[in-house]
């Protein structure tokens, strides 16, 4: 794919796939050659090179979540630490996640205790041994793809646990299947983090991700809101890398426009949306994103709600 793309002359590509950006990342470094990566891990940002993440590796995600639980949630213990677990499928996605949440509880020892994390074969399909290990924890963070999330959130429930759910984008993907498995009331009160923000968001990045969606999608609007997050999310990573290319392209014309020009540009590149949290890169940095949303699901609203009007900013040690 790689090898066809540069005969057909592409001198930037973006990819949703953390493994193409890991794998490709050395010829991209020797025909300097952009990629826009939808997914960011520390193999895909570090060293920084030619590859840009519009997005923010697992474990800066997971310590900002558990430092906004830990002083602000009403339902977090107040006469012991919070005891955390987490379940995945095998990928980098959800090692990260993992990652994330353990090193923070293992380094803020009292505020939380870790007490398991499971990564799990894209076969697995019941859940009993990861249920009852996690019975008892205060805090979960379930599988992050498709039918596992609301196989395994509903397998726990049925099964007594009173955990409360942590998702962030990757659940919200499938925000209306889960719905469809488990209904409202089983997902009341699961908080969620969000790097680009929600559908009812007010300001000006979500009002035109609707405008868009309604002017150009209008027969699949409705239904590709209540499926989640996937167009949103999709469209604001879009929105931000095709901006670092027409300013490449609007600083020096047409005719000068070349990879390098891109490569500085994207490295120099600082957006901040109205209402919205700031988007860059640098020298150093190769994730895009500074901060996050904090979300709740309400069954009385049927849909997500803002729990904290200010966005977080990312924590990058535990």
């Amino acid at each position: 794919g790689y090898q066809w793309l540069k005969e057909q002359g592409a001198d930037v590509i973006s990819t949703i796939v953390s493994s193409a950006a890991i794998v490709l990342k050395p010829m991209l470094e020797e025909d300097e050659t952009v990629m826009f990566s939808l997914v960011a891990s520390d193999d895909v940002i570090n060293p920084p090179g030619w590859v840009f993440a519009v997005n923010v590796s697992g474990e800066p995600y997971k310590y900002t979540f558990l430092e906004w639980l830990a002083e602000n949630d009403p339902d977090f213990p107040q006469d012991r630490p919070a005891r955390v677990g987490s379940v995945g499928n095998l990928g980098e996605y959800a090692a990260t996640q993992e990652k994330g949440l353990r090193e923070y509880c293992e380094a803020n020892t009292d505020k939380y205790e870790w007490v398991n994390g499971f990564m799990l074969d894209w076969s697995t399909v019941t859940f009993g041994p990861e249920v009852e290990a996690l019975k008892d924890c205060d805090y979960i963070f379930p599988p992050s793809t498709g039918f596992f999330i609301g196989a395994f959130m509903g397998e726990y429930l049925d099964a007594g646990g009173s955990a409360k759910f942590l998702w962030d984008d990757g659940q919200v993907a499938y925000l209306g299947m889960i719905v469809e498995t488990l209904g409202w009331d089983a997902i009341d009160g699961t908080v969620a983090t969000l790097l680009n923000g929600w559908w009812t968001d007010d300001y000006e990045m979500p009002s035109l991700a609707n405008q868009v969606m309604d002017e150009y999608r209008s027969d699949e609007a409705d239904e590709m809101r209540y499926a989640g997050i996937s167009y949103f999310g999709g469209f604001m990573q879009h929105y931000s890398w095709v901006s670092i290319l027409a300013e490449a392209i609007n600083s020096v014309g047409p005719e000068n426009y070349n990879s390098q020009v891109l490569y500085d540009t994207a490295e120099a590149f600082s957006m901040t949306p109205a209402g919205g949290a700031e988007w860059d890169f640098s020298p150093t940095k190769r994730s895009i994103s500074n901060a996050v949303g904090i979300y709740e699901c309400s069954a009385a609203a049927e849909d997500l709600v803002r729990l904290d009007p200010d966005w977080q900013p990312l924590i990058y040690e535990p």
